[in-house]
């Protein structure tokens, strides 16, 4: 019973934070994309700047509504810093491989990474940064 109850509550934390994911996917690709080829701004000042815009919106999103975590702002947003920083440090690199390395399409090079960083970053925001 209470193995079920665990799975549930995975299951359902999974799916809100793919929710959350999705919105804050928007917002940065947006960013991204917008950057990139509107105006034209080099792709990784343009994937900084679609990370930062969605930084602020998951931390606060995920804190109350995902995890319902009621711990310390201040230990969490830490931890949601680093986790944040070391997934997006994993999702860039895989970025400029794919681009620079592989040949990959930036824009594409960019879609890949991003998938990628969602699900590492939901195990850390799990299991680091919001853990019980």
């Amino acid at each position: 019973m209470l193995k079920d109850k665990k799975l549930n509550l995975f299951l359902i934390q999974f799916f809100k934070f793919g929710i959350v994911g999705i919105l804050n996917t928007g917002l940065t690709a947006g960013t991204i994309f917008l950057f990139m080829n509107v105006f034209h701004i080099w792709y990784i000042t343009s994937n900084v700047a679609g990370y930062v815009i969605g930084f602020g919106n998951s931390y606060i999103v995920n804190k109350l509504w995902t995890f319902k975590s009621k711990g310390s702002v201040k230990e969490q947003s830490v931890r949601f810093l680093l986790v944040f920083g070391a997934c997006y440090a994993l999702q860039l690199g895989l970025t400029v491989l794919l681009k620079e390395h592989f040949k990959v399409d930036a824009n594409w090079a960019q879609a890949i990474a991003m998938a990628f960083y969602m699900v590492i970053n939901f195990f850390g925001h799990k299991y680091i940064t919001f853990k019980a």
